[in-house]
């Protein structure tokens, strides 16, 4: 998927090109009065459709390479290879707390590398707080009630 759409990336930019230099020689003939200048329109209006379809591209690849990048990190973890490829969690370590350090659940090989698919540092920032600390009495009722729902408790 990603390859096809390298392929098209530099079909779309050479295009692009093409657009440019055609635009540039329909403009010295509108100069030299060879030709209407409406003319140059039609080399801008494909131009601006190349660079939205070009963009549209840009968004599909970047899509597919985090959609790749997530399942191969899901394998990693499948396979126990996953230590160390992932955010670590450093910033929220926090020698005070009392079981943090104990339960690893920040640094290097730790619960918060093996838990995390955040992609922006909010996200990294609620999972830290929900690690380090304890979800009130009727939270923790609410969730015992839903994993009873889907029948894996008791």
């Amino acid at each position: 998927m990603v390859e096809r759409l390298d392929v098209l990336d530099a079909r779309i930019a050479a295009s692009r090109l093409v657009t440019v230099i055609a635009a540039t020689a329909t403009a010295v003939l509108v100069w030299r009065g060879s030709i209407t200048g409406y003319l140059l329109l039609v080399p801008l209006v494909v131009f601006g459709v190349l660079v939205v379809y070009h963009d549209r591209i840009f968004r599909a690849r970047a899509l597919a390479k985090r959609a790749i990048a997530f399942y191969n990190r899901g394998l990693a973890r499948l396979a126990d290879s996953w230590m160390g490829s992932g955010e670590p969690g450093d910033r929220f370590r926090d020698d005070e707390h009392p079981y943090a350090n104990d339960l690893d659940l920040f640094g290097r090989g730790s619960l918060f590398e093996l838990l995390s698919v955040a992609r922006t540092r909010p996200g990294e920032e609620m999972l830290a707080r929900w690690l380090k600390d304890p979800a009130p009495a009727a939270e923790i009722l609410v969730r015992q009630d839903a994993v009873r729902e889907l029948g894996l408790g008791p």
